[in-house]
């Protein structure tokens, strides 16, 4: 049996099991197991004692949690990751990348969008998604690197250019991350602004390699794609019907959120509480779609962090309550030219 199903298993059945203490024996058990499934590297005695007590620390959380989802008391799973390992310090530092907080206000440029009568929004499907018709890239994986700023605003001016001017090559975030901010952390106008500037260059061109690798002067030289220069880019209200008209007719959007410990820690179904002793920081993802599940609202969004993790590198949030202020920080989209 595949280790996150046996986990899922466990807790959604085994209701006892998450109120007991392990043993030894277990405690070994599971850690191996979680090493062997994520080939950890194995070093000081204190650092593996440290890696052994986040991963022990998760597992007991996931299966209380996971026993709430089969009571029907949470619309969401949780598992072990490649994330379970780390310390919230060390996540915090390698795995968001959007800077500022959700009070930040300040005028990036973007030309600022009202709320819309609610008769201009009263006509859209109950369901949709970019991700099906073709225009949203494969997810890639930002690794130890705080680029998640980069991954969402070039996947919004890669969906832009496809839907609207027909142009879909896979654009180079090593770039754009290179020459705004790096690995530490950004804001999506940054990419947005240095895109007025060019014209995109494809990741083949320029690959992601998770680090900075100091190439920014050697841009003129790269071919350029056509269709993808930015002329300007709106930020959108705090509201969810505003926004998902914005979506549903312009395309893919930049969308940022507070992280809280068990978002890591997501497999499947519509993320709606919070959990863990840390706000972790601030994420930006690609918001695809939308849809209704058993009467909850939610965001489709496309993140960062691989196709292992989550709904194949996807996850679901609750739409419409501003659930970790997604729907009032930073939401936006470029207009490509």
């Amino acid at each position: 049996m595949d280790f996150k199903i046996f986990l899922i298993f466990l807790g959604i059945f085994c209701e006892i099991f998450a109120k007991i203490e392990l043993s030894k024996e277990d405690e070994e058990r599971i850690f191996e197991e979680y090493a062997a499934r994520y080939n950890l590297r194995r070093g000081r005695t204190n650092e593996v004692d440290e890696m052994k007590k986040n991963v022990l620390r998760r597992y007991k959380n996931i299966l209380q949690h996971n026993e709430l989802y089969g009571k029907g008391a949470s619309s969401f799973l949780e598992t072990l990751n490649e994330f379970s390992y780390k310390s919230n310090e060390e996540l915090k530092k390698t795995s968001l990348g959007f800077k500022g907080n959700a009070s930040s206000n300040f005028n990036d440029g973007g030309i600022k969008v009202p709320i819309l009568e609610r008769n201009a929004r009263s006509s859209l499907p109950s369901y949709f998604n970019w991700a099906d018709h073709g225009i949203v890239r494969p997810v890639q994986n930002q690794h130890s690197c705080n680029a998640c700023y980069a991954f969402a605003a070039i996947g919004a001016i890669e969906g832009a250019a496809c839907k609207n001017l027909g142009q879909c090559s896979k654009l180079s975030e090593q770039e754009a991350m290179e020459c705004t901010n790096g690995c530490d952390s950004g804001w999506d106008y940054e990419v947005y602004q240095y895109s007025t500037l060019n014209y995109g260059c494809t990741s083949a061109a320029y690959p992601y390699y998770a680090r900075n690798m100091a190439h920014c002067t050697a841009a003129r030289s790269r071919k350029r794609v056509a269709n993808t220069r930015v002329t300007g880019w709106h930020n959108l209200p705090p509201d969810a019907e505003t926004i998902r008209y914005h979506l549903f007719h312009s395309g893919p959007i930049s969308m940022s959120f507070y992280v809280y410990e068990n978002f890591f820690s997501y497999y499947s179904g519509i993320y709606s509480s919070t959990e863990g002793s840390d706000l972790m920081g601030g994420h930006a993802v690609l918001l695809t779609g939308y849809g209704t599940e058993n009467g909850i609202d939610y965001w489709i969004l496309r993140n960062s962090w691989g196709d292992d993790w989550g709904e194949k590198g996807y996850f679901r949030i609750r739409r419409g309550i501003n659930l970790c202020n997604c729907e009032s920080w930073k939401v936006s989209y470029p207009i490509v030219a």
